[in-house]
């Protein structure tokens, strides 16, 4: 049976409040551990001698050093994370979706990054970076959430970067499915007229609007490691971390009936009324009974 629009909408935002949810808990569980991070970093601090308090790192090397442009890596994550947002309210069709997923997978990235900033303290690149910690963690926390408190010692892996990929994740997987406009100067130059798969959207070929968005966050990868805000590893490892996972994601949902019972129950209601689900039911052959006895 098709659900009715007001119980099917009902439904979407029942799936965005539970991710929502999941996502504010996960990122304050990242909060409290750059705190706890943030108060072993004080032995970096006995380090007499400068240049030792910082590790050798290749970007650093190779890139100049904008010592006194410390916020540029804030601001153009701020602004990429605005004009994705934007981008998705003017998707209506795909916005509870692409909202669902955007927050699921950073919910997941910073669980996961706070476990790796606690459980290897490395020194703080930027040294003009200075901690306003003045609360317990549970209350600091919450503060760092809104922006309102500074930590420095939370380096391995760069959230910055995160943030970037993700949101760029999106215009390169959804944009063309939902285009502002038809026309684009690359249409002819790559792939013909083909542009997106029957029947899930996968993209096949290359937009403007993909073009400019990874060569903006490939300005945001450098400007993150030339102002020294962390190391490149740090960089690499967000980058990589956050494209595994998101591709990792899309193709779990696409092949639910390989999966255990339990994942499978959740991601289910999660993503069952959504393209990739409806697709597997009429592929492979999954029932809703089927896919809720996984």
């Amino acid at each position: 049976l098709i659900p009715r629009p007001r119980t099917l909408r009902r439904e979407c935002n029942l799936q965005l409040l539970v991710t929502f949810i999941y996502t504010a808990v996960t990122v304050y569980f990242n909060c409290v551990m750059q705190v706890f991070t943030q108060s072993r970093a004080a032995i970096f601090d006995k380090i007499s001698d400068e240049k030792y308090k910082v590790l050798p790192d290749t970007g650093f090397d190779l890139l100049p050093f904008f010592e006194d442009y410390g916020a540029v890596a804030d601001i153009i994550v701020m602004l990429f994370l605005v004009a994705t947002l934007i981008r998705i309210l003017l998707s209506p069709s795909l916005r509870s979706m692409i909202l669902r997923r955007w927050m699921f997978s950073l919910g997941s990235l910073f669980m996961l990054r706070g476990v790796c900033i606690i459980v290897t303290n490395l020194p703080n690149p930027y040294q003009s970076c200075r901690p306003n910690i003045e609360h317990s963690a549970w209350v600091e926390a919450i503060l760092l959430a809104l922006s309102l408190n500074t930590t420095c010692a939370d380096v391995l892996f760069s959230g910055h970067t995160v943030n970037l990929t993700l949101a760029a994740l999106i215009w390169h997987s959804f944009s063309h499915v939902s285009p502002l406009t038809k026309w684009d100067p690359l249409r002819p130059f790559c792939c013909g007229v083909q542009t997106v798969s029957p029947h899930d959207g996968s993209l096949q070929r290359c937009t403007t609007a993909k073009l400019l968005v990874w060569v903006y966050i490939v300005i945001g990868y450098l400007a993150i490691i030339a102002t020294h805000f962390h190391y490149t590893i740090d960089v690499i490892m967000g980058c990589c971390l956050a494209v595994f996972f998101w591709k990792a994601y899309h193709h779990y949902i696409k092949s639910l009936d390989e999966h255990s019972r339990n994942l499978g129950k959740v991601f289910y209601w999660l993503e069952k009324n959504t393209l990739e689900v409806r697709y597997s039911v009429e592929t492979v052959g999954i029932t809703e009974e089927r896919a809720l006895a996984f």
